[in-house]
């Protein structure tokens, strides 16, 4: 199963909250995670490699083994494939060459598709098994997200809550997609990502809208 979170905006969680499904779902299976956004390094106390998903897709034509070569170790049983020093990739055909790749693995994977911006990472997030929205209750992530082309094929959107005008209950009005999750701000799990302790543990206040997610996730997959 290959799950990608993607946001209209930066600011709004992504990376953080696809590095947590990846330290929770890695307590039961072996997991892929692929960083198109530049953080997943960072938010594992790790040091970006030359050699990330950006240089594969510039330069592969679909090899399975070397997109295994690129990935280290980010935790246990999360290999993680950084961004790399690569530019923007303007190639869709990239972008689904490197799904059929991650396919072929037959291995839990999750990608940070960051604000998906690239046309390779925009294909990409087309032909992903789930394609989750993350985002802030605010009228200008919702702004930038009707016109995106992801949006109508998001699942649903996990929403970092907070006091605002807006709310869970204008995302299908608006966007027209379901809440599949909620989390709210929580200066623990900051301090967890400040720290350099998300790997290792990820608070409460997130673990439990990403299980949830999760399980979710692989009950519509199972129903497929």
């Amino acid at each position: 199963m290959i799950i990608g979170f993607w946001s209209p905006k930066g600011g709004c969680g992504v990376s953080v909250f696809a590095a947590s499904c990846a330290v929770v779902a890695s307590r039961r299976h072996r997991v892929m995670l692929v960083d198109c956004a530049g953080d997943q390094a960072k938010l594992f106390g790790l040091s970006e490699p030359e050699l990330g998903v950006r240089d594969w897709l510039a330069v592969d034509t679909g090899n399975t083994d070397s997109l295994a070569r690129i990935a280290i170790d980010a935790a246990a049983d999360i290999r993680l494939v950084a961004t790399g020093t690569g530019g923007r990739v303007a190639d869709e055909h990239a972008g689904t060459r490197l799904a059929a790749a991650l396919r072929a693995r037959h291995e839990l994977t999750i990608i940070d598709l960051g604000r998906a911006e690239d046309a390779a990472v925009v294909a990409l997030g087309r032909v992903l098994d789930h394609l989750v929205m993350v985002t802030r209750p605010c009228y200008l992530a919702f702004h930038r997200a009707l016109g995106h082309p992801l949006t109508p094929l998001s699942r649903g959107v996990v929403l970092h809550d907070e006091p605002r005008a807006l709310g869970a209950r204008d995302l299908r009005p608006i966007l027209g997609l379901p809440l599949l999750a909620s989390f709210e701000p929580c200066p623990a799990v900051a301090r967890s990502v400040d720290g350099g302790m998300l790997a290792f543990r990820v608070h409460e206040s997130l673990a439990r809208p990403v299980t949830a997610l999760i399980e979710q996730l692989a009950v519509g997959r199972s129903a497929a």
